[in-house]
């Protein structure tokens, strides 16, 4: 398994990655730069090549039809908010949804209910 991306010329010989002990798989590519755009390479146990794949975890990918995966700057992502004190608070009011799931069935569905 290999990162390809405009920053190797999308040569999966450059940055081969490397798999952790949890099964998930590694690489740091210093000449990675931000708006460049990216793909996985993998190449089966028997040398069989498949299509590029694009991130399933990255946090920012081309508009279709085009898939490639973009490198973002992360220093320039907003930080999330705190959690409110509040949330959760058991002395906050909450709102519990309960739904009868045979009510959601269409005329002549599952015996003619409705």
């Amino acid at each position: 398994m290999s990162v390809v991306g405009d920053f190797n010329f999308w040569d999966g010989r450059r940055h081969a990655m490397r798999v952790r002990s949890n099964g998930y798989w590694e690489i740091f590519v210093p000449g990675a730069r931000a708006d460049e755009k990216y793909k996985y390479e993998i190449v089966t146990r028997t040398g069989h090549l498949l299509p590029l794949k694009s991130d399933p975890l990255g946090f920012s990918s081309e508009v279709r039809p085009a898939t490639a995966s973009i490198v973002i700057d992360s220093t320039k992502q907003p930080r999330p908010a705190p959690a409110r004190d509040i949330i959760n608070a058991l002395d906050q009011p909450m709102s519990i949804y309960e739904v009868h799931l045979g009510s959601w069935r269409r005329k002549g569905e599952h015996g003619n209910i409705g």
